[in-house]
């Protein structure tokens, strides 16, 4: 099964272009042209290939660079020493790099005014035709809509039951139609070149062999590994973190540290399809504004300083909870990820995420009970939370004046108690006051500052 990729491209679709039949100049070509030149009855040699070359080519300027149509569905990016390639190969196998060199300084100049300045990503770009978002309708590829992602599948119309398929979403969902609708709507979410949605997906199963593994590979299988990267969530705030993302439609890892991340402002960017700027091995930092997805498969959720509500309204966990035993189970991931498969599969997900859409709603199926499993880590998380909705500490801390080093205390013994790590007193004290709204004041005696707030805010369940 072929997945579409130039990440190793060559020059052979340039054989079987218009290039090759209608492009080639001969040494007599070359010489009346040059002469005409003289004469200011014609172009100049360069400005002849280099016009040749946009119309051939489909040359389009993005982002200060060069990208072709390869006949297939999608532009791709093309560099100098290729085009002098295709000059030399194709065109005018005469041609010295003097010559090459205007030619392509040419072409770049004359389309840097058209720049292009964002994807068209109201498309979804299947193998055999495109998908319009706003009508609804399919139409078939064409160098006019500058796409720069290509899905490893194709649409189909009309969609034959596949048993084989459906079994394996019954299983994988632990037969739960709201976890199965979502999985369908987010891989249906991951097909397209948008991020309106704003989440990053995490598939969590507390236990080894619950599918969590094959899903993933399923859906690269559908996305295609051109249009994936794979990054963990710390990564993106390290130099050269975000290098080699930008336009991807997915990442995908599995790779989450135990230990409490401290920055994720460039991850949250990427999220959320802010722009930011980023290093760049070898080049000058750039600006990068994605549409890029993130996809987490772990046996536990990300544990980050970031604790804020905007946070957590960015995750959306899908629970597998199913147990597959490895000694009985006859699952095979490479005879099931068959093209008849895969299409089945990626068009079910796609019509269930259209579906989400037409009915106007940004959440996934199973929202309740990811919302209820974010809430229960956000209380183990964070252990000021935990404390201030606990109900033994309800008569202790609420409606009374309490000292805030006594306060401090009592917050220390419950995390020892409970075997959860404390913060330092000014981290408490900080959020306790802005996070938490506990009032803070002098003591009528004005030695003690003390904390005081009427209400508990949230009894533990």
């Amino acid at each position: 099964m072929e997945d579409y990729n130039n990440d190793n491209k060559n020059l052979s679709f340039v054989e079987n272009s218009q290039i090759v039949k209608d492009n080639t100049v001969t040494e007599d070509e070359a010489t009346n042209i040059t002469n005409d030149t003289n004469k200011k009855k014609k172009l100049a040699l360069h400005v002849e290939l280099g016009n040749r070359l946009m119309e051939s080519l489909n040359l389009k300027s993005f982002n200060s660079n060069l990208y072709f149509y390869d006949g297939s569905g999608v532009y791709i990016k093309i560099t100098e020493r290729e085009i002098t390639s295709i000059i030399i190969r194709y065109i005018y196998p005469a041609a010295e790099p003097t010559l090459c060199k205007k030619t392509y300084f040419y072409v770049d100049n004359m389309l840097y005014n058209e720049d292009i300045k964002f994807p068209d990503t109201n498309f979804v770009n299947f193998k055999n035709l495109l998908y319009d978002l706003n009508t609804n309708t399919t139409l078939e590829h064409s160098s006019k809509i500058f796409t720069l992602n290509k899905l490893n599948v194709d649409y189909i119309e009309n969609l034959p039951f596949n048993e084989e398929v459906e079994i394996y979403l019954d299983d994988v969902s632990n037969h739960k139609l709201q976890t199965r609708k979502a999985i369908l709507e987010i891989i249906g979410y991951f097909m397209t070149c948008k991020n309106n949605i704003q989440k990053v997906i995490v598939i969590y199963g507390p236990s080894a062999a619950n599918g969590k593994s094959v899903l993933l590979k399923i859906i690269e299988k559908i996305i295609g590994s051109k249009n994936i990267c794979h990054k963990s969530i710390e990564e993106f705030d390290k130099d050269f973190g975000a290098d080699g993302m930008e336009y991807k439609q997915l990442n995908i890892s599995t790779e989450l540290p135990l230990n409490r991340i401290k920055d994720i402002s460039t991850f949250k960017k990427t999220v959320t399809g802010d722009t930011f700027e980023t290093k760049v091995k070898f080049e000058k930092n750039k600006t990068i504004n994605t549409y890029i997805k993130h996809l987490f498969a772990t046996n536990f959720i990300p544990n980050v300083a970031d604790t804020t509500e905007g946070y957590y309204r960015r995750l959306h966990i899908i629970l597998l909870d199913n147990k597959f035993d490895p000694a009985t189970s006859t699952f095979n991931i490479e005879t099931f990820c068959t093209q008849e498969n895969l299409n089945y599969l990626a068009n079910l997900a796609f019509r269930e995420y259209l579906k989400m859409i037409a009915n106007g709603s940004l959440e996934f199926a199973n929202v309740e009970e990811s919302n209820q499993i974010l809430e229960n880590f956000r209380i183990e998380n964070d252990t000021v939370l935990a404390f201030v909705t606990d109900p033994e500490q309800q008569s202790i801390i609420y409606d009374t004046e309490i000292e805030r080093a006594i306060m401090f205390k009592v917050y220390k013994s419950f995390c020892n108690l409970n075997e959860l790590k404390s913060l330092g007193k000014k981290a408490f004290y900080r959020e306790m006051r802005d996070k938490y709204k506990f009032e803070e004041h002098i003591k009528k005696n004005g030695t003690q500052i003390c904390f005081y707030r009427e209400k508990p805010i949230k009894t533990k369940k």
